[in-house]
């Protein structure tokens, strides 16, 4: 079963459950704390001045300034990320989050299994805004006849 596991930073990610048999997609600095990667996701066009003081993201910017076995998924070409894969997507519509950018990407790649691990419903946070962007591709993956799953603990499709 060809799975493809997606890594936000929300709290349902301790509880990914590894495997050599799955596709591994961490998004934005959360990135950097993964050593299992098959492809990481930077959609922000601000990146190198996005991070800057933010807790939890020192070293970021190195990071993707660093060559990796791997891709970073980018919007446009970036001769600073030499990993630097542009997203190309047969559509750019509803894409508000990266999380969206990432489950349009996993659609391209026709798994039987899309996992979301740490993208969780927040109503305080970034998600709520998104929302409806995550939603509108999970749809788009399930009527493809891709399975769409998260964590018991995680709100997203309650």
């Amino acid at each position: 079963m060809k799975t493809i596991a997606i890594i936000g930073r929300g709290k349902t990610k301790q509880h990914i459950d590894f495997s050599p048999e799955k596709t591994y997609w961490a998004m934005n600095d959360n990135a950097m704390n993964y050593d299992y990667l098959s492809g990481a996701f930077e959609v922000h066009p601000d990146w190198r001045t996005r991070y800057e003081g933010v807790i939890g993201c020192e070293g970021y910017v190195d990071w993707l300034r660093a060559p990796h076995p791997f891709p970073i998924y980018m919007l446009a070409a970036d001769t600073e990320v030499p990993s630097c894969s542009v997203l190309r997507l047969n559509s750019r519509k509803f894409f508000t989050t990266t999380t969206a950018y990432a489950i349009a990407k996993a659609i391209t790649r026709e798994p039987d299994v899309i996992e979301l691990w740490g993208i969780e419903r927040d109503p305080a946070g970034e998600y709520t805004e998104a929302e409806a962007s995550i939603m509108y591709w999970i749809g788009v993956a399930e009527g493809q006849g891709i399975e769409v799953r998260t964590h018991d603990e995680c709100r997203l499709l309650q």
